[in-house]
C-alpha cells in the first residue's frame, strides 16, 4: 500500500517523565522585598516537572499554581533519607514580565510555606545564616498535595488570654466594649449583645481566628508556626501562634 512520506515536524511525541527520574538540582532564592505566599519557577523545570501533554500537566495551564517537593541538596544516594518540603509555585512562566534564569525558583522570604525549608537549612548547616536574598542549592521534583479533613493545632491559650486583657485597656483585642468580638477584615462578629463574653462565644472567636490564619496559607506542614491575626493590634504585641500538630 502506497503512502507519503510523513513531513519533517509533523510527528510529535508526548513527553512523559520517567517516574524514577532523579531530583532535579535548583537554586532557591528567598526575596525579601516581595510578599504573598507563591513561588515563581523558571521554564526548564516546570517543563521537566510537568510535561506538556502529561498527566502530570493537568490543570498547570487552568490553576494559580501547582505544587512541587523541594529538600537541601545533597548526593543522590541520600537524598530519599532528607526531608522535603511541599512548596506552591505559581503557574506562570515569568518574573516581573522577564523569564527567569534555568533552574532557579523564587520564593517570598515571608512565605509561611517555607519555614520548614528554612530549618531543615538550619538543622544541616547549624552555622549558616540565611540573610537577605538568600540562596539555597536544593533538589525538587513534583508531588500532588494532599486534601485534609482535618488539622490539629496547638494555642497557647494564656498568652492569648494576658494578650487580650492587655488589649481590652486600650478598647482593642478580641472583644470590643459590651462583650462583642470584632471580627476581622469586617466579617460578621461573634460575641454575646452585652456583657461579658461566655466561654462558648469566646472558643469559637478564638477558633474563627485560628481558621483565619489558615486561610492565608496554601500548604501546611507539620510544625508550622501560623500567627493569628488580632483585630486591633494597638499594642503591638506580637500574637501567640497556632503550632499545627498533625
Amino acid at each position: 500500500m502506497a503512502y507519503d512520506l510523513p513531513v519533517v515536524g509533523t510527528l510529535k511525541r508526548k513527553r512523559r517523565r520517567r517516574e524514577d527520574k532523579p531530583a532535579l538540582s535548583a537554586r532557591l532564592v528567598l526575596y525579601s522585598s516581595i510578599k504573598g505566599e507563591l513561588g515563581v519557577a523558571s521554564e526548564d523545570i516546570l517543563l521537566e516537572l510537568f510535561p506538556r501533554g502529561s498527566s502530570l500537566s493537568i490543570g498547570v495551564d487552568e490553576s494559580e499554581h501547582v505544587n512541587i517537593a523541594v529538600s537541601v541538596a545533597a548526593p543522590d544516594n541520600v537524598s530519599q533519607e532528607t526531608a522535603w518540603t511541599n512548596l506552591p509555585i505559581s503557574t506562570s512562566r515569568t518574573w516581573n514580565d522577564k523569564p527567569l534564569p534555568n533552574g532557579t525558583i523564587r520564593f517570598p522570604a515571608g512565605a509561611l510555606s517555607t519555614h520548614s525549608l528554612v530549618a531543615a537549612v538550619q538543622a544541616a548547616s547549624p552555622t549558616k545564616t540565611l540573610r537577605q536574598d538568600s540562596t539555597i542549592e536544593v533538589k525538587v521534583t513534583d508531588v500532588v498535595a494532599l486534601p485534609l479533613d482535618a488539622v490539629y493545632v496547638s494555642v497557647d491559650i494564656p498568652a492569648l488570654q494576658k494578650l487580650e486583657e492587655v488589649q481590652k485597656r486600650f478598647g482593642g483585642g478580641f472583644f470590643g466594649k459590651n462583650g462583642q468580638s470584632h471580627a476581622s477584615r469586617g466579617k460578621k462578629s461573634v460575641g454575646s449583645e452585652a456583657g461579658e463574653p461566655e466561654h462558648g462565644d469566646a472558643l469559637q472567636t478564638r477558633q474563627k481566628l485560628v481558621e483565619d490564619a489558615f486561610s492565608k496559607v496554601l500548604v501546611v506542614h507539620t510544625g508550622d508556626l501560623l500567627p493569628i491575626p488580632l483585630s486591633h493590634p494597638i499594642t503591638h504585641a506580637t500574637a501567640p501562634t497556632a503550632k499545627v500538630l498533625a
